[in-house]
């Protein structure tokens, strides 16, 4: 008796995760949440162009992107590495995203840079 109603338990859950899914898929609200510009991040706004500054910025954020995965494998190492690996992977998810954003950022100063040295 007991694990008929554990079934219609489980069914009835099941049924209503599925409902949801289906109303934000036909109100295409997974549409948005993948397309959705990455929020736009202004990490140079009042600070000036500086070729040589912008050429230490890449190194240094390869470096601290470098630094930051190597932390995160020394960490998920040292805790006993397969029951940790949901932290793990949110760590270089969060990391790569980041880089994407600054990788960006800093593409886009380049190109003023180089818009800047063609002559008018």
């Amino acid at each position: 008796m007991k694990a008929r109603g554990f079934i219609i338990t489980m069914a009835t859950v099941l049924a209503i995760l599925f409902a949801i899914a289906f109303i934000g898929w036909y109100i295409g609200a997974w549409d948005k949440a993948e397309s959705a510009p990455v929020q736009e991040t202004q990490l140079y706004r009042g600070v000036p162009l500086n070729e040589h500054l912008l050429k230490l910025d890449k190194q240094a954020l390869d470096q601290g992107y470098h630094d930051y995965v190597v932390k995160l494998w020394m960490v998920w190492l040292s805790s006993g590495a397969p029951k940790e690996a949901e932290q793990m992977r949110s760590g270089l998810q969060r990391a790569r995203a980041s880089y994407a954003i600054a990788a960006a950022q800093i593409e886009l100063r380049e190109k003023q840079l180089e818009q800047q040295r063609q002559p008018k």
